[in-house]
């Protein structure tokens, strides 16, 4: 019931990004906020992946593993194709 369950929960979000993306790429940005996007996507790459690692480092196992870093794999696959 608990993988059913976090299978939805995963399939939710994944529609609400698809439809956040949807609502960003139709706004019009100033170029502060253009450039507050850009800054803050380099600044937060070594937090992000700190914070991964400190959950991956908790309990190292295969299926934690997948977890951690494999669930956006098929995200991420899909956007670079399109």
């Amino acid at each position: 019931m608990k993988n059913i369950l976090e299978t939805f929960v995963r399939i939710a979000l994944f529609i609400l990004i698809i439809i956040l993306w949807s609502w960003v790429l139709s706004q019009q940005f100033s170029n502060i906020v253009d450039i507050s996007i850009i800054l803050g996507g380099i600044l937060l790459v070594f937090p992000i992946s700190w914070l991964g690692r400190k959950i991956l480092d908790k309990n190292p196992t295969p299926s934690r593993a997948t977890r951690t870093c494999g669930a956006g794999s098929a995200p991420h696959f899909f956007f670079s194709k399109v």
